[in-house]
């Protein structure tokens, strides 16, 4: 024993157990949106499983994982349909009449499964009272780590989404829905004219705010989120005959984002690819189906970016480049400033495709919604360079472009 009376052990902490645990899990929930003719629409998610565990150290873990899902087309159409499936994840056959019997053989609805997270793992780290780890999360460097100084930490890593987008087919699932919606907004019962009476004790609470406390106002709270996705591929179908003319891919895409409730934000972003290519098909060269993407051999990622905000902000960075392209008295009074970094890309122009390209894009139901995320896009930029007092700046080095003009496109 120690002089003291008391063995080591009894001074060592205790090790953190779980006091109280729950689990769910959903094998599958379908939706079936049908018409009068036996056509309709189906959507399908499973192999889901949710957790949530509180500790000793009054800390606690919540995890979310999904296997699988897909959205089926299976509306009645007066034109060639080659791909009814229109947005889906990672699944074990291209054949939607096939997905469950290929997800059953898997055993994905025995009861003794496992579960998946081919869709997607969310893990949710949270302590309200203590910091969850030691290694300070306003630092590029503890990106790698989970033992982050903070209060709440989410990581989230999705697998691939797949979109099939032909513009006769969005507009026939546009119709039917709007009708569908019409009809359950005549049908269902209105509960309108409901009166709702308060009595004296309830009435304190209504419209009343509860007042922070000084000492919620003095605490600098830190909250770390980190995504992984793997990528994003949207084909672009003919309206026509349902082929497939441009797929456009957005690949392994990586975000860290650090914020101090007293000190301001940290972001870094990574984006592998993104690029627009050609089926391979037809008599195109084999060099010239990518139309607009990372040069080759030229950099491992597409675009990085560096997004920091808070008092000070340029005490993070260790560019000593960047600092010295920026006046040191700009520097001493800038709220916020942003790095983004674009590798070499390389694009491809052959007239004919470049466009059919731009006519998909700027018509019909795409060149709607393109136009409507271009003014958005625009607002929220403005919004963000006039928000607050202070300075901001905004650094964008593009290391180089290429195009390349082939003199016969065809092999």
């Amino acid at each position: 024993s120690s002089p003291g009376g008391t063995s080591p052990e009894m001074d060592a902490p205790l090790p953190k157990y779980k006091r109280f645990h729950i689990d769910l899990q959903l094998q599958r929930f379908s939706i079936n949106v049908g018409s009068g003719d036996g056509h309709g629409m189906e959507a399908h998610l499973v192999c889901v499983s949710a957790s949530m565990d509180l500790l000793s150290n009054a800390t606690s873990e919540a995890r979310l994982k999904m296997g699988w899902f897909w959205i089926l087309d299976n509306l009645k159409n007066s034109f060639r349909r080659e791909q009814r499936l229109l947005a889906h994840s990672k699944l074990p056959d291209d054949e939607p009449d096939q997905i469950m019997c290929s997800l059953e053989a898997l055993g994905a609805f025995s009861p003794d499964f496992s579960g998946s997270s081919d869709l997607a793992d969310v893990t949710l780290l949270h302590s309200s009272d203590s910091l969850l780890g030691g290694v300070e999360a306003f630092d590029y460097e503890a990106a790698s780590t989970n033992d982050l100084a903070a209060n709440t930490i989410v990581l989230a890593k999705l697998s691939s989404l797949f979109v099939n987008w032909n513009p006769r087919a969005i507009k026939n699932i546009t119709s039917t829905l709007s009708t569908f919606s019409d009809f359950m907004n005549q049908t269902r019962s209105s509960d309108r004219g409901a009166v709702i009476l308060l009595g004296p004790e309830d009435t304190r609470s209504v419209g009343g705010n509860v007042p922070a406390t000084k000492s919620n106002e003095e605490r600098n709270t830190c909250t770390v989120l980190r995504a992984q996705m793997e990528g994003v591929q949207v084909c672009l179908r003919s309206a026509r005959d349902d082929l497939p003319l441009f797929t456009l891919t957005m690949s392994s895409a990586n975000a860290s984002v650090s914020s101090k409730s007293q000190e301001g934000m940290i972001l870094a972003a990574t984006l592998g690819n993104l690029s627009i290519t050609t089926p391979h098909m037809g008599r195109t060269h084999g060099q010239y189906h990518t139309i607009l993407g990372l040069a080759p051999g030229e950099a491992d990622s597409l675009m990085s970016v560096r997004y920091i905000e808070g008092k000070n902000p340029m005490r993070f960075e260790k560019d000593d480049s960047l600092k010295r392209s920026i006046r040191m008295d700009t520097a001493n009074a800038l709220g916020a400033w942003a790095l983004v970094t674009i590798s070499p890309m390389r694009m491809v122009h052959i007239q004919s495709q470049v466009l059919a390209l731009v006519e998909y894009a700027t018509e019909g139901i795409l060149g709607t919604l393109a136009s409507q995320a271009a003014t958005t896009a625009a607002v929220a930029a403005a919004d963000l360079a006039s928000a607050g007092l202070e300075k901001k700046v905004f650094v964008v080095r593009a290391i180089g472009f290429e195009v390349l003009l082939p003199e016969k496109a065809s092999e």
